[in-house]
C-alpha cells in the first residue's frame, strides 16, 4: 500500500513548480523557463492522450479562442516571416513560449489545485524575498544602472513594470483574503509594501502608471467591498490602513527628490518633443515619444510584414536621409536598444500582421475575462478580475517597453495566463455539456 496518494503527490509536484517558477521569476535566470517547460510537456502530454475522449472539448468554441489567443503571435510571426521571405528561427523563440501556456492551461485544468489562493500566498512572498535579494545581496544596480534597482539579467523598466504589476495583485489578493487567516494577512500587506518599494527605486515611469492604474482599476471594481469593509469598522483593517498612510507619508519624505526628479521634466520633454528639438534624445519621455515618431514612420516602409528582427538594424539604417534631423539619434537608441514599446516592436518586426497578431494575444484572454468579471460566483469572478487587472499592466507597460519581446517576459506571460484561465474554467469547464 502506497504511503502517498499519487494524486496528491502529483498536485504537490505541480505545485511546487508553480511556486518556484513566480518565487524566481526575477531573481534566477531561466527559472520561470524551466518551470513553464516541464508543465507544458505534461500538459502536452495529458491532451494527447485524451485526444480520443475529449474531441467535443477541443471542438468548443472557448478552447477554441483561448487556442488561438496563445497561438497568435506565434502564427503572425511566422506569416510575417513567409511574406518577407526571410527566416529567423530564434524570433519565433518568444511566441512559442507563450504558445506552451495552452498546454499548461490543459494540465491545470487537469489538477485539484487552488490556484489563485496559491498565487495570493506566493507573489506577496516573491515580492518580499525580491526585496531582500536587491538590497542586500544582487547590488548590480548599484554600478550598471546608476543605483535604479534591477537584477544581473533584469533591467529597471522590465522590474518596475514587473513588480508594479505583482504590487497592485498583492494589494487586491491582501483585500480579497482579508481576516482569513492573520499571519496571512501580514504575508499579503509585507509583499504589497515590498513591491512598491522595489517599483518604486527602480524609477521605472510606465510602472508606476502601471501600479496606480490597476489600483484604480481594483478600488472601482471592488468598490462595494471595499466600502463594506470600512462600514464594519474592524480595527485590523483600519490599523492596516495606518500602517499604510504612515509608510507612505515616510516613504515620500525620505525620497521627495527622487520622485521629484523623475515627474517634473515629463511636461518639459513633452514639449521638446513637439516642437522638434535637437536634443529629444537628452531626455528619457522625449526620446521615447521620437522613437515612437521614427517607429510610425519606418512602419511605412514595410507596413505588412515588417523588417524582421534579425535585420531591423541593416534595414532601418538607410532612412536616415528621409528624415527629419531631430530624429537621427531616436533613430540611433531605436537601433540599438529597440522602439520601447511592444506594439511598435511587433509593427516593426512583423508589420501589420504582428501587431495584429500582438493584439489578438492580449484581447481574447481579456475577452473571456470579461466575460466572468461579474458572474455571480467568487470562485469565477475573482480570478476573471485578477486576469484584467494583470492585462491592464501589461498594456501600459508594453507602451514604455519591449514586455512581450523578452523571452522569459512570454514565458511568463503565457503561463499566468493559463493560470488564470484555468482558475475560471475548473469550475466553468469548456466543455458546455459537462455537469459543473
Amino acid at each position: 500500500m502506497s504511503i502517498i496518494n499519487k494524486n496528491r503527490l502529483f498536485e504537490l509536484i505541480v505545485g511546487s513548480i508553480i511556486s518556484l517558477s513566480i518565487l524566481l521569476f526575477l531573481t534566477v535566470r531561466g527559472a520561470t523557463n524551466i518551470g513553464v517547460i516541464l508543465l507544458s510537456l505534461i500538459g502536452l502530454f495529458l491532451f494527447i492522450k485524451g485526444i480520443p475522449k475529449n474531441k467535443s472539448i477541443i471542438s468548443n468554441g472557448h478552447f477554441l479562442l483561448i487556442t488561438i489567443g496563445f497561438g497568435a503571435l506565434f502564427i503572425g510571426t511566422l506569416a510575417a516571416q513567409i511574406g518577407r521571405n526571410q527566416y529567423q528561427i530564434s524570433s519565433l523563440d518568444g511566441p512559442t513560449r507563450i504558445f506552451l501556456g495552452l498546454f499548461v492551461f490543459i494540465l491545470l485544468q487537469r489538477v485539484k489545485l487552488n490556484l489563485i489562493y496559491l498565487l495570493s500566498l506566493v507573489i506577496p512572498i516573491s515580492l518580499f524575498f525580491l526585496f531582500i535579494d536587491l538590497t542586500y545581496f544582487d547590488k548590480v544596480f548599484l554600478t550598471n544602472w546608476g543605483g535604479r534597482y534591477a537584477s544581473y539579467f533584469v533591467d529597471p523598466n522590465t522590474l518596475g513594470g514587473q513588480c508594479g504589476i505583482f504590487s497592485a495583485l498583492a494589494f487586491y489578493f491582501f483585500i480579497s483574503e482579508f481576516r482569513k487567516n492573520i499571519f496571512f494577512d501580514l504575508i499579503r500587506f509585507i509583499g504589497f509594501l515590498s513591491g512598491i518599494v522595489i517599483t518604486f527605486y527602480a524609477q521605472s515611469r510606465g510602472g508606476w502608471l502601471a501600479f496606480i492604474s490597476i489600483f484604480i482599476f481594483i478600488l472601482w471594481i471592488e468598490r462595494t467591498f471595499i466600502y463594506k469593509l470600512t462600514k464594519e469598522r474592524d480595527l485590523n483593517f483600519y490599523f492596516y490602513i495606518f500602517i499604510f498612510l504612515i509608510f507612505c507619508i515616510l516613504f515620500f519624505s525620505f525620497n521627495k527628490m527622487h520622485l521629484l526628479a523623475r515627474t517634473d521634466s515629463i511636461y518639459s520633454e513633452i514639449i521638446l518633443w513637439k516642437d522638434g528639438n535637437a536634443k529629444l534624445h537628452e531626455g528619457a519621455v522625449s526620446s521615447r515619444l521620437a522613437m515612437w515618431e521614427v517607429s510610425l514612420l519606418l512602419s511605412k516602409q514595410h507596413f505588412f510584414f515588417g523588417f524582421g528582427e534579425k535585420y531591423l538594424a541593416i534595414s532601418v539604417s538607410k532612412f536616415y536621409e528621409s528624415l527629419p534631423s531631430n530624429l537621427h539619434d531616436p533613430l540611433n537608441i531605436l537601433i540599438g536598444t529597440g522602439p520601447h514599446s511592444d506594439f511598435l516592436a511587433k509593427l516593426l518586426a512583423s508589420g501589420i500582421i504582428g501587431a495584429f497578431a500582438y493584439i489578438i494575444t492580449i484581447f481574447i484572454p481579456l475577452l473571456l475575462f470579461f466575460k466572468f468579471i461579474h458572474h455571480t460566483s467568487q470562485s469565477l469572478r475573482f480570478p476573471a478580475r485578477l486576469g484584467t487587472a494583470y492585462l491592464i499592466g501589461i498594456v501600459i507597460t508594453g507602451l514604455f517597453n519591449e514586455t512581450l519581446s523578452l523571452k522569459y517576459l512570454c514565458s511568463f506571460f503565457g503561463f499566468i495566463i493559463a493560470i488564470f484561465l484555468a482558475s475560471i474554467f475548473i469550475t466553468e469547464p469548456v466543455n458546455p455539456h459537462e455537469s459543473k
